[in-house]
């Protein structure tokens, strides 16, 4: 039993730019969905003794690009 999770969100823009409606949505999806997905299934594979998690974060969770400040921010959090 397995899990990947890779889902998205990336806005490009500067932190100044940003709105709250843009750092919800990709905290909500990048991070509060990888958390979901692995809430959900983490059960089942307690349950059954064994399976393996990935969460795919992003290169720019080391090595941040300009423009992409709240991306980021949410690859961070998922590494």
């Amino acid at each position: 039993m397995g899990l990947v999770t890779s889902a998205a969100i990336l806005d490009v823009g500067t932190i100044l730019e940003a709105t709250p409606a843009i750092m919800s949505r990709a905290l909500n999806v990048n991070i509060v969905g990888t958390a979901l997905a692995i809430k959900f299934l983490l059960p089942l594979m307690i349950e059954a003794h064994d399976g393996t998690i990935v969460a795919v974060a992003s290169v720019n969770a080391t090595l941040a690009e300009q423009q992409l400040g709240i991306y980021n921010a949410t690859k961070v959090a998922v590494r």
